[in-house]
């Protein structure tokens, strides 16, 4: 698991993001430091972050080739400040292109850059990141998250890989 260490440790702007197949066949991802975004009225799950043009077209392939080893992913997150991860479940990963679904502007911009920092360790400042974020070279990137409607498949997972005999969602 010395790859997880690594999302921890890299000064990358970009989430970190690992997706591997587990000797039972299953695939997992594990997210570090995401941005969830939850949509009532579309019912959906969206992980949304900034990076560099290439590294999103490398995101994107690097989740298109694991699809096509398994359309179901097991989900993994680390969010920051919780310091620890955690199982959300069964999901189908769809990377989308959805314009300016987060707004630049006001406190949201200034949460967005503040969050693009830290992940940085210091090594890019405030005024460099809202530089790169309006001169484009940062893009947004978007995952959208579908929950598999069978929870079981989750359930199953938990309790066989995890050993845990509560509900992931619990």
């Amino acid at each position: 698991m010395n790859s997880l260490h690594i999302l921890a440790t890299s000064p990358d702007t970009s989430m970190g993001l690992q997706i591997m197949q587990i000797p039972m066949g299953a695939t997992i991802a594990c997210v570090y430091d995401p941005i969830f975004v939850d949509t009532v009225t579309k019912r959906k799950s969206y992980i949304l972050d900034w990076g560099r043009r290439k590294t999103n077209q490398n995101m994107e392939k690097y989740i298109s080739g694991h699809k096509g080893v398994d359309t179901i992913f097991h989900t993994f997150t680390f969010p920051v400040k919780e310091k620890n991860w955690f199982y959300i479940g069964a999901h189908r990963w769809s990377v989308v292109q959805l314009t300016d679904f987060w707004p630049l502007e006001g406190n949201s911009r200034t949460k967005i850059i503040k969050k693009l920092c830290e992940r940085t360790q210091g090594e890019v400042d405030e005024t460099e990141m809202a530089n790169r974020l309006d001169s484009g070279e940062l893009k947004q990137f978007c995952i959208e998250l579908t929950g598999i409607d069978d929870s079981r498949v989750s359930q199953d997972f938990s309790s066989t890989v995890l050993e845990s005999r509560g509900s992931p969602y619990a």
